[in-house]
C-alpha cells in the first residue's frame, strides 16, 4: 500500500511539472495576457488596461506545495533508537551520562524564519515514563504544540512552520529521530546531552559510548530546502560555500546582500551592514541579519533565514529557505578579510565580492503510510492537500473567468468597431441603387420640361417668318 501511495505522490509531481504548476514551474507565476481594447491617458496606461493578469504564483500543485512532501532533518550517523539497540530510547534515558545533570528532560531549540537566533523557540521534553520511540515522538510533539501556543510573534512564526517530530527508518533498518515541516525550512539544536543522544550524537570517550550524549550541542538543518552549500553543511562545515564569522569586526563595516526571485519573476533585494556593534558573536551577527530580513516587510525575503550549522560551539552558518532560488553576496570587510563573515576555506582569496547561489540540498520528507503513525499523519496531510488543491483550482477558475470576460469584451469591441468602419468606408448597395434611379428620373423629367419650354418660342418664330 505504501509503494502505491508513493507512486501516487510521484504522479502528482509529474503532472504538476507537465502543466508547469510545480514549484518554480513555467506557469507558476503572474501571467500577463495582452488582449487589447484598453484606453488610457498614456500609452503605458492603454497597454495596462488592455492586459489581463492571471497570478498562479501561489497555485502550484506539486507534492511539496500540497503538503505531501516537505523538508526534514536527516542524520548520517549510524545509530538506532529501536528497542533492540544498545542506543534504544530506554537505554539513553537510563544512562546517567545523559540524564545525570538534567533528570529525564531533553531540551531542543528551533530556528527558522521569524524565530531564529536570540528568539529561537526552545522546548523541554518530559521523558518520564517514555519507554519507546512512539512515546518519545508523542512527548516531543506535545512540547512543540505547547511552545507554538505562545503569544509572541516568534511563537506565531514557529506555529506557522508546523514542525513535527517523527521516527524514520533508514535503509539499514535503523530508527532515528527526525523533524519535518511541509512549508518552511528550519534547524534544530540539542540543548543538553540527552537531546544530543536522541539526535544521534555520542561521546566516544564516555564509559558507555553507545548511549552517552556529546556535550556540544548538535545542530541539524532540514534537508530538501535551498541552502548555500552541500549536504556536508549539516554535519561538518568545511566546503568553500560554508560561511563563518572569522572574528568580530573592530573597524569599518561589511555588507551582506540577499537577493531572491518571487513566483512572478520579480527581484527582491536587501543589504545588511555588519559592524563592530552587531558582530560581537555569531549569535549577534545572525540576529542582525535575520532581524533585517523580517523587518523588510517583504514576504519573499522573509522566507529566508540564516542559521548556525555544525555544533553550538562552531562559528559556521548558512542561509536556508524553501524558495527555489536565491543568492547571497558577501563583501570584503575593512581589514582585508581577516574579520567579519567569510568562507571557511581560504577566506582572503574568496571573500571579495563573493556571490553564492542557493541550491536544493538533500531530500526532504514524504508522506508515508507504512506505519500507523505515518498513516495517521498522511490522512491529515491528504485532507490538507485537498483543501490546498481546491484553492489552486479556484485561482485557475478565477483566471479563466477573467479571460472569458476580457475576450467577450474584446470581441464586442471588434464587432462594434467593424460595424462603424463599415458605415464609413463601405457602400450601401440598395440605398445607392435607389438614389441612382431617383437621379435618373429627375434628369429625364428635367430634359422633358426643358424641351417643352423650348417649343413655344420656336412656334412664335415660325409665325413671324410666315
Amino acid at each position: 500500500m505504501n509503494n502505491e501511495f508513493q507512486t501516487d505522490i510521484s504522479e502528482i509531481n509529474r503532472q504538476a511539472q507537465a502543466i508547469g504548476l510545480n514549484t518554480g514551474g513555467s506557469n507558476a507565476k503572474n501571467l500577463a495576457i495582452y488582449l487589447g481594447g484598453g484606453q488610457g491617458a498614456s500609452s503605458s496606461a492603454t497597454l495596462s488596461n488592455g492586459t489581463v493578469s492571471v497570478n498562479l504564483g501561489a497555485s502550484t500543485v506539486d507534492a511539496q506545495s500540497l503538503g505531501l512532501n516537505g523538508v526534514q532533518t536527516k542524520n548520517s550517523t549510524a545509530y538506532d533508537l529501536g528497542a533492540s539497540s544498545a542506543s534504544s530510547v530506554s537505554n539513553i534515558i537510563a544512562d546517567t551520562t545523559d540524564n545525570g545533570a538534567t533528570g529525564t528532560t531533553a531540551t531542543f531549540s528551533f530556528s527558522g524564519a521569524g524565530y531564529g537566533d536570540t528568539n529561537a523557540i526552545g522546548i523541554n521534553v518530559n521523558l518520564s515514563g517514555v519507554a519507546s520511540t512512539s512515546d518519545l515522538v508523542t512527548n516531543i510533539n506535545a512540547a512543540i504544540q505547547t511552545a507554538a501556543q505562545g503569544t509572541s510573534g516568534y511563537a506565531s512564526a514557529f506555529k506557522a512552520a508546523n514542525i513535527t517530530a517523527s521516527i524514520v527508518t533508514n535503509s539499514a533498518g535503523q530508527q532515528q529521530l527526525a523533524f519535518s515541516s511541509s512549508n518552511s525550512s528550519f534547524s534544530v539544536a540539542s540543548g543538553n546531552t540527552m537531546a544530543s543522544a536522541l539526535m544521534g550524537s555520542f561521546n566516544a570517550a564516555a564509559a558507555t559510548p553507545a548511549t552517552a550524549g556529546a556535550a556540544a550541542g548538535v545542530i541539524q538543518v532540514a534537508s530538501g530546502s535551498s541552502e548555500l552549500g552541500s549536504p556536508a553543511t549539516n554535519s561538518a562545515p568545511a566546503t568553500a560555500n560554508d560561511l563563518s564569522l572569522l572574528a568580530a569586526i573592530t573597524a569599518g563595516s561589511q555588507s551582506v546582500s540577499i537577493n531572491a526571485v518571487d513566483t512572478s519573476g520579480n527581484q527582491h533585494s536587501l543589504t545588511v551592514n555588519l559592524s563592530a556593534a552587531n558582530t560581537t558573536s555569531l549569535s549577534t551577527a545572525l540576529d542582525a541579519i535575520n532581524t533585517a530580513l523580517q523587518k523588510s516587510d517583504d514576504s519573499t525575503l522573509q522566507q529566508i533565514t540564516a542559521v548556525q550549522t555544525g555544533t553550538s560551539a562552531s562559528t559556521t552558518f548558512n542561509f536556508v529557505s524553501t524558495l527555489p532560488t536565491f543568492t547571497v553576496n558577501v563583501g570584503a570587510d575593512a581589514t582585508a578579510n581577516t574579520e567579519g563573515v567569510n568562507t571557511v576555506t581560504n577566506p582572503a582569496a574568496t571573500g571579495v565580492g563573493m556571490t553564492m547561489q542557493a541550491v536544493q540540498v538533500g531530500t526532504g520528507s514524504t508522506a508515508d503510510i507504512s506505519t500507523l503513525a505515518g498513516a495517521t499523519t498522511a490522512v491529515s496531510a491528504v485532507s490538507a492537500a485537498v483543501a490546498a488543491l481546491g484553492s489552486a483550482q479556484a485561482a485557475i477558475g478565477k483566471g479563466e473567468n477573467q479571460l472569458n470576460y476580457a475576450i467577450n469584451l474584446a470581441t464586442s469591441q471588434i464587432t462594434n468597431f467593424s460595424a462603424a468602419e463599415s458605415q464609413i468606408r463601405d457602400a450601401d448597395v440598395a440605398q445607392q441603387a435607389a438614389n441612382l434611379t431617383k437621379a435618373q428620373t429627375l434628369q429625364q423629367a428635367s430634359i422633358a420640361a426643358m424641351a417643352q419650354a423650348n417649343s413655344a418660342p420656336q412656334a412664335v418664330l415660325s409665325l413671324l417668318k410666315g
